[in-house]
């Protein structure tokens, strides 16, 4: 398929429907840092999505997501709210593994059912 051929597929309702699939299966992840004012500042964002592979359900981001939030989480001293969707996040306390972007740009997370 030429380049044009995919750049109009996507945009008409192809790319719509696509879109709708994938946001019932990605969740946002967001990090915040308190502003000069004092005021919460949303600094950086990415996504994840649940995977369960027979042991219970983990959560799944890129590598990068979480090095950019902890090197934010050490910039800031610490003094940095996360969350996934509505829910607060603490990716620090949470992970399983990540072997950084240049090698696997894959980052897991422990969650459970509730």
């Amino acid at each position: 398929m030429a380049p044009e051929e995919a750049k109009a597929l996507i945009a008409g309702d192809f790319g719509k429907e696509l879109l709708k699939a994938a946001c019932a299966y990605c969740h946002p992840l967001f990090w915040a840092v308190r502003a000069d004012s004092g005021l919460w500042k949303i600094k950086a964002n990415g996504t994840a999505f649940f995977l369960d592979c027979g042991e219970g359900p983990f959560l799944v981001t890129a590598a990068h997501v979480y090095e950019e939030y902890a090197s934010d989480l050490e910039k800031e001293k610490g003094d940095v709210v996360c969350s996934l969707g509505n829910v607060p996040f603490r990716m620090e306390e949470r992970l399983i593994a990540c072997l950084g972007q240049a090698t696997l740009d894959i980052a897991t997370f422990a969650v459970n059912e509730e």
